[in-house]
C-alpha cells in the first residue's frame, strides 16, 4: 500500500468518526447504520477502496432486502455522493495487509511503522 492511499484511507476514517463524534453513539452499537459506517461492519466492508460498494451489497444483503439503496446511503453519508463508475474507479486498490478482525476501521490499516519497513 502507497503512503498516498494510506493517507486517504486514514483520512476517510477521520472524517467518518467525526460524523458520529458528538452523537454518544459507539461504534459497536446495535444502531446498523453506525455499525455498518463506523463500527466492525465498516471493516469489513473496507470503504474508501475499491470494491467497497460490492462488499456493502454483499454483507448488507444477508440481513435486509434492497441492499444496494441502503449501500447507498451509507455510501453518501461517508463520500458525500452515491457510488457510480467514475468515484469507485478513483479508489484505490484494497491492501493486502487490510485486516478484516479489527475492531474499527483505523485499526485495520497497517500502523505507519510496519508502511515505513515495508517500502
Amino acid at each position: 500500500m502507497t503512503a498516498d492511499a494510506l493517507r486517504r484511507a486514514t483520512a476517510t476514517f477521520e472524517a467518518l468518526a467525526a460524523k458520529f463524534e458528538n452523537q454518544d453513539t459507539d461504534p459497536n452499537a446495535d444502531n446498523p447504520r453506525v455499525y455498518w459506517t463506523l463500527g466492525r461492519g465498516a471493516v469489513r466492508i473496507a470503504w474508501g477502496f475499491a470494491g467497497d460498494f460490492e462488499r456493502c451489497t454483499d454483507l448488507v444483503g444477508k440481513h435486509v432486502e434492497r441492499a444496494e439503496g441502503l449501500c447507498a446511503s451509507y455510501h453518501k453519508d461517508l463520500f458525500g455522493t452515491v457510488p457510480k463508475e467514475s468515484t469507485q474507479a478513483a479508489k484505490p486498490e484494497l491492501p493486502a495487509e487490510w485486516d478484516f478482525d479489527a475492531e474499527l476501521p483505523e485499526d485495520a490499516l497497517p500502523s505507519d511503522d510496519e508502511d515505513d519497513a515495508n517500502e
